[in-house]
């Protein structure tokens, strides 16, 4: 099914945009936590709803997968705005809560760890860990249904997908779900203040791999990619979108995709 690629490249899309926009300041001296959160709140509100968008890509895989007729006959329009709206469900009321518990507290780094008063900060890297876990959840489930259910003639493609999603959930691990883990980590081993706020900055080793993903080799690779980032950043500037896609290049993979999907489902 071709609305399985397209519904999400549209919200991949959409999170590697605000990745590109948004940047972070800070300079040589200590801020206080007042003076650091209107820096970093535009970004707060976009990694809350980059957790949400991660988990809501996985399950727009388990559904194409569980109810291919729906989600075909889906309109894409009105299942992109229930994501975003979902998303900013989370996101809203995090950002809100950081504005109201802003403090003079003085901190070595502007961060969202440090940048947050230490409650808002503890509910949003909870609720990350849990978020994340759903993911890994989500995507072992799916798996599971493509590696047992599939039938022994779909048997080569669907070792590629399982592999395929294998490599997805490894890198996730080692890359956002680590950063957002080892935050928690600090705190349950109960480092001091100062060796806390060292370890929860340095878990943005982890974030950088997350960030540093193959988005700009599917731009170059990929027409359908292309198209679909046209598409937003006309969107963006109340523009009728005057490119037309081009879905030749990704039509094999659909197709396999396709195969093994109905083999699944007989």
């Amino acid at each position: 099914m071709a609305e399985v690629t397209h519904r999400s490249r549209y919200i991949s899309l959409s999170q590697n945009q605000n990745k590109l926009i948004i940047g972070t300041t800070s300079g040589p001296d200590p801020f206080t936590r007042r003076q650091c959160y209107p820096f970093i709140a535009l970004y707060m509100f976009v990694i809350c709803q980059q957790a949400i968008m991660t988990l809501m890509i996985s399950l727009d895989l388990l559904i194409a997968l569980l109810f291919p007729f729906w989600y075909r006959v889906c309109r894409t329009t009105p299942y992109i705005i229930a994501i975003f709206v979902l998303c900013s469900l989370y996101a809203i009321p995090i950002v809100a809560w950081g504005f109201a518990a802003q403090n003079d507290e003085v901190i070595p780094y502007c961060n969202p760890p440090l940048g947050l008063a230490p409650n808002v900060s503890q509910f949003w890297s909870v609720s990350n860990v849990i978020i994340n876990c759903l993911v890994l959840f989500v995507y072992a489930i799916i798996i599971g249904f493509v590696h047992f259910r599939a039938k022994s003639r779909a048997c080569s493609e669907q070792r590629k997908v399982v592999r395929r999603l294998q490599v997805i959930v490894i890198v996730f691990i080692f890359s956002w779900f680590m950063a957002i883990l080892g935050v928690n980590v600090g705190v349950l081993l109960r480092f001091p203040p100062i060796l806390l706020q060292l370890w929860q900055s340095n878990m943005v080793f982890f974030a950088l791999i997350c960030y540093s993903q193959t988005f700009y080799v599917c731009i170059w690779r990929s027409k359908e990619y292309r198209w679909a980032f046209m598409e937003q950043l006309q969107l963006m500037a109340c523009q009728t979108p005057q490119i037309k896609p081009d879905i030749s290049t990704s039509r094999s993979q659909v197709t396999r995709f396709v195969t093994v999907q109905t083999q699944v489902k007989k």
